[in-house]
């Protein structure tokens, strides 16, 4: 009989048993038999209830109970949740609690329980298996803890931005008021009105840094506050203690000053207990500078402590900047104005002078004359003054007399003295001799030295008769030659004498004009009325007068300008222009000139609309990117199996967007700045660009070729080989060669990969364009076409074997040589 076969046979369960407990014991999981009785006591445990610092003895001797060790914050739960299973007959159940370790420390439980019933089907005892998920856990509170950190970060970032933005529509509005302002007090307010209107802020005003005594800050305008609040503060701009709030502080300084808190800021000690009651809990005060100097300061009041951040004071400042611009431009426009008024009311009160005096008034530098009055040109037996400007001086000046004219000049222009009135004899344009009665002196005329004599034809008190009949044919022949319309008109409007070139350009018929009265020649209530009171002011106070209208003639209606000059205390020269033609001249001008300035703003406001589109996407949601790619780090390093699986996904696509805003920012770069084209080394280019893939494998034999491109060529190469190796699969080969060809560099890029298709060859460059792409997709090849252009090249696709467009594809790019 085989004893020793029946022996190993009885020996072989207990062997089994043996390492099944092994095995549990070994296990993280721990088994526990309770008996369904108050304190669930433990009738068995396995041996690596060690892990949580008891023995199974603790457990299976009574002396703890399973409920002891359960957390007093959960025990109740567990309690209610086990009594529940049990009532609605299931065989088992899962909860997840904390328990206490035989240290203090807290675990987090992972409970599969089965339920044991006896025939009558009453709960004895409840088997169950427990794991410890403590890590687990902790990872999802720190999951959850980032979550809301990154959701708190968003919340604050989005409300940063929205305070940008309102202070970039606050700019906006402010930066269109300072180019349409014509006065500068409405230009203050409009202003003030705005930073509180728009930009929500309860108080704005402007101060002006006065040059008193006392250094005050006079409020030029406000909005917000109430009336006579700021007047009552008193504020100076002198380090004294009321000179310390912001307002002062930013004048005296140049720099902008801000108060982050009123209730706690030194600076307004003196009116911290009034300000605060109005509300008004942080300042920022901005100086306006002009000329060289600061002339004032735009001072804001927030609500809220600490309400001006960085981006908002810069922001701020270019408001301030702008505004002082305006307010210094409006100054100098105003005072331009009155200069070029005073300017040009003193060069017409002289030319009115000068063209109507009866004395003859010539400039003459180096022997030519340059400048003829009308009564020269009369004088002189001229047409028009273009008969004597131009002529040397000598064809004037009688045989005898020009040595003896000669060294007067010399003398004048020497001694810098005029010459006393003489009398000599002068040539006329048409070869008479007359006499005159002359002086001269020294000028500068356009900005050259030169000299100017006035003479007075003395000719009629020898020959009078004769200078009579001769000065009715020049003056006929001289009034018929002037385009305009003369007139002279009684104080009471009545026509005394006229002289005109085209008789259609007469209201009345020129056979009956004269003894009739301006009321008579169709003029309107408002033209009427214009024209007698220019009259009356030209007599009374001896100025040139000027006044438009418009009147029914025999050609059209037709727009005049009338100069009016008073003759004497009953008259005046009446001077009438058609200046229809330089009217519709203006009008056209003044539309144009509307046309640009609209088109130009609008072209402002697309501008910063998409830099503020482009900065938003590649700063701000860039930064954004970056932190949550650093929480994917930290999910990555905390999770396990699937969930790190997921975590690497997630940061695969932070990554993508990051490198897609990156591609984004390096085309704004392109397309805001010029080109500065340097000799680049193409060798060093193409080796960086192949060191960034060490993976990969390459064929490149070196180049020694300096081409014109700029910092940016080694984003044609990195997209170039990075498309390769990530396309090509951990097989591809990249080919990399130069070669010279009419004057360039051609560059070509070869691999073994896919290839591309004969239909997508043109197309693949513009696919980015097109749209006819994936998120990211084409972002690339469009840069790298962008790129070539902007170095003066070009860049196409070929197959790597020609007519195998599935066996790699051949990129090819032009550089031009460095000289």
């Amino acid at each position: 009989m085989n004893v020793t076969g029946r022996k190993r046979t009885k020996e072989e369960p207990g062997r089994v048993l043996e390492e099944l407990k092994n095995i549990v014991n070994r296990s993280p999981a721990v088994a526990f038999l309770w008996r369904a009785a108050e304190g669930w006591p433990v009738e068995f445990v396995s041996d690596n209830v060690r892990q949580f610092g008891y023995t199974p003895a603790d457990f299976t001797s009574g002396r703890i109970f399973y409920a002891r060790i359960i957390h007093p914050g959960d025990l109740e739960r567990v309690t209610a949740e086990v009594s529940r299973y049990s009532r609605e007959g299931r065989d088992e159940f899962v909860h997840e609690y904390r328990i206490l370790t035989a240290s203090g420390e807290v675990r987090w439980l992972d409970d599969r329980t089965w339920i044991r019933r006896d025939q009558n089907g009453t709960v004895t005892h409840y088997q169950g298996i427990v794991l410890d998920v403590t890590k687990r856990k902790r990872a999802e509170e720190a999951l959850q803890k980032a979550r809301a950190e990154l959701e708190r970060r968003v919340e604050e970032r989005t409300a940063e931005l929205a305070r940008v933005n309102r202070t970039l529509n606050t700019l906006s509005e402010c930066n269109q008021t300072v180019v349409r302002a014509t006065e500068e007090q409405a230009l203050l307010q409009e202003i003030c009105r705005i930073i509180t209107d728009v930009g929500g802020y309860p108080l704005a005003w402007i101060g002006s840094a006065e040059q008193d005594a006392a250094r005050t800050v006079r409020p030029a305008a406000q909005a917000g506050s109430e009336a006579g609040f700021l007047e009552t503060l008193g504020i100076t701009w002198a380090d004294t203690e009321r000179g310390r709030v912001p307002t002062g502080t930013a004048i005296r300084s140049g720099q902008p000053r801000v108060a982050k808190d009123i209730r706690t800021d030194p600076g307004f000690a003196p009116w911290r207990e009034e300000v605060v009651r109005r509300g008004y809990m942080s300042a920022i005060a901005l100086p306006l500078r002009g000329g060289g100097r600061v002339f004032g300061a735009l001072s804001i009041y927030a609500s809220v402590p600490d309400a001006f951040h960085a981006e908002e004071v810069r922001l701020l400042m270019e408001l301030a900047d702008d505004l002082a611009f305006g307010i210094t431009s409006l100054r100098e426009r105003a005072a331009r104005s009155r200069a070029e008024r005073a300017q040009k009311e003193s060069e017409e009160r002289y030319r009115s002078l000068v063209e109507l005096m009866p004395d003859a008034v010539v400039v003459h530098r180096d022997n030519i004359i340059v400048y003829v009055n009308p009564a020269c040109v009369w004088i002189a037996g001229g047409k028009s003054p273009e008969d004597l400007v131009g002529k040397p001086l000598d064809r004037f000046i009688h045989p005898e007399d020009r040595d003896l004219v000669a060294e007067r000049v010399r003398r004048m222009q020497q001694e810098g003295t005029s010459t006393p009135l003489s009398e000599q004899e002068l040539l006329t344009f048409d070869g008479r001799v007359i006499w005159v009665e002359i002086t001269g002196a020294p000028i500068l005329y356009q900005g050259l030295p030169s000299t100017v004599v006035v003479f007075r034809d003395i000719t009629d008190r020898k020959r009078a008769e004769e200078r009579i009949r001769e000065a009715e044919h020049r003056s006929a022949v001289l009034l018929g030659a002037i385009p305009d319309l003369m007139f002279v008109l009684s104080r009471e409007g009545e026509y005394r004498d006229f002289q005109v070139p085209d008789v259609r350009l007469l209201a009345l018929p020129p056979d009956e004009i004269i003894g009739k009265n301006i009321r008579d020649a169709g003029f309107s209530p408002e033209s009427l009325d214009a024209i007698l009171q220019m009259i009356r002011r030209a007599i009374d106070t001896r100025e040139l007068q000027r006044v438009e209208y418009e009147l029914a003639v025999p050609s059209g209606i037709r727009q005049f300008e009338a100069r009016l000059l008073a003759l004497n205390d009953r008259e005046v020269l009446c001077i009438v222009r058609d200046i229809a033609d330089q009217k519709r001249v203006e009008e056209a001008l003044r539309r144009h000139t509307d046309d640009l300035i609209r088109l130009h703003r609008q072209l402002e406001a697309s501008n910063r609309e998409a830099n503020l589109y482009l900065d938003i996407l590649t700063h701000d949601i860039g930064n954004t990117e970056n932190v949550a790619n650093l929480y994917a780090d930290l999910l990555i390093e905390s999770l396990e199996g699937e969930e790190a699986r997921y975590a690497e996904q997630l940061q695969r696509s932070i990554r993508k967007s990051i490198e897609i805003l990156r591609t984004v920012s390096t085309i704004r770069l392109i397309h805001q700045a010029s080109p500065e084209l340097k000799p680049m080394d193409l060798d060093a280019v193409i080796r960086r660009a192949i060191e960034a893939f060490p993976g990969g494998t390459f064929h490149y034999e070196g180049t020694p070729y300096r081409v014109m491109a700029d910092d940016l060529l080694s984003v044609v190469f990195n997209n170039l080989i990075g498309n390769a190796v990530r396309f090509g699969g951990p097989e591809v080969v990249v080919a990399v060669r130069t070669e010279e060809e009419d004057g360039s560099v051609v560059v070509t890029v070869a691999d073994t990969g896919p290839g591309v298709p004969d239909d997508e060859k043109d197309a693949i460059f513009h696919r980015y364009e097109e749209q006819k792409r994936g998120v990211g997709e084409g972002l690339g090849l469009y840069l790298v076409q962008i790129l070539a252009e902007r170095y003066g090249g070009r860049v196409w696709v070929e197959d790597r074997i020609p007519g195998h467009p599935g066996e790699g594809a051949t990129f090819r790019f032009t550089l031009g040589i460095a000289g």
